[in-house]
């Protein structure tokens, strides 16, 4: 947990979110993100595209729907998560834009993100981001390929195992330091 930046801290973000999911009864042991309506109630995507079908290929009528059916219909769309993730990276930099580089890094901003990285952002990171953590933090391959929908082995999934830089190269560490330095406070470890 983050207690400098709570605001951001993945921790309680997450936390916060299983909270709400519990109030708006999410199922537990299931998927994470879902849909939700414009009320914040859980949300069905079911459309002619989305609808479940038979092993025949003719679509499910709405009384021969499963649980899991059901279930399958209330994720949130990849599609969906990008768009979030694009308008999210959008709007930190307009919130920052007007700052210096160097007062970015100082207020405790990525000192690197400008207009063109904003509009490069998109969610594909947080599945290589996921992936590097697990593998750095000494999860078995075969646990991170079965939660990231990976074969075994795949060469596709080991791509995405990232190396951390040095503390020196990365500019997360670089950003924190030069905040924690003009606030005389001691930097906080990655």
């Amino acid at each position: 947990a983050r207690d400098d930046a709570p605001q951001i801290c993945p921790v309680r973000r997450v936390q916060a979110w299983l909270e709400y999911g519990y109030l708006i009864r999410q199922p537990k042991d299931q998927a994470l993100f879902r849909a939700l309506d414009k009320a914040g109630r859980l949300a069905v995507r079911l459309t002619p595209q989305t609808r479940p079908r038979h092993p025949d290929g003719t679509p499910k009528e709405d009384q021969e729907l499963t649980t899991e059916d059901w279930v399958e219909l209330s994720y949130l769309s990849g599609e969906a998560i990008n768009k979030h993730v694009k308008a999210l990276a959008k709007a930190a930099f307009a919130r920052i834009a007007h700052l210096t580089p160097s007062q970015r890094a100082e207020l405790g901003y990525n000192a690197l993100l400008d207009v063109a990285t904003a509009g490069k952002v998109t969610a594909h990171g947080l599945r290589a981001g996921g992936a590097t953590e697990l593998y750095e933090n000494g999860v078995p391959e075969d646990q991170i390929a079965e939660m990231g929908d990976w074969a075994k082995d795949s060469a596709a999934m080991k791509r995405y195992f990232r190396r951390i830089k040095s503390n020196r190269d990365n500019a997360w560490a670089v950003a924190r330091r030069q905040r924690s330095s003009s606030q005389g406070t001691s930097p906080a470890v990655l």
